[in-house]
């Protein structure tokens, strides 16, 4: 069963990299609204912040979607 957007979640919208050109990164967003297959997310750059709607989930490689964190298992502490 794959994960359903839902507001509120966050997620990761991938971008240009500003310092790198061309380069597409990751970036924290907040998902405000769910419609069908887009989802509208509030975007957090470095520098700034802003809307984008009607983005298709998609991979890390493409620019101008979105895709869910990867999971990141906790470490042992010693």
């Amino acid at each position: 069963m794959s994960q359903k957007p839902s507001v509120g979640r966050i997620v990761h919208f991938h971008d240009h990299s500003p310092d790198a050109g061309v380069a597409i990164r990751a970036y924290a967003a907040i998902v405000v609204g769910v419609r069908d297959d887009v989802v509208d997310l509030f975007v957090m750059w470095p520098d700034n912040f802003g809307i984008r709607p009607a983005v298709r989930e998609g991979d890390a490689a493409t620019h101008g979607t979105w895709s869910w964190p990867p999971h990141v298992p906790p470490t042992k502490e010693t």
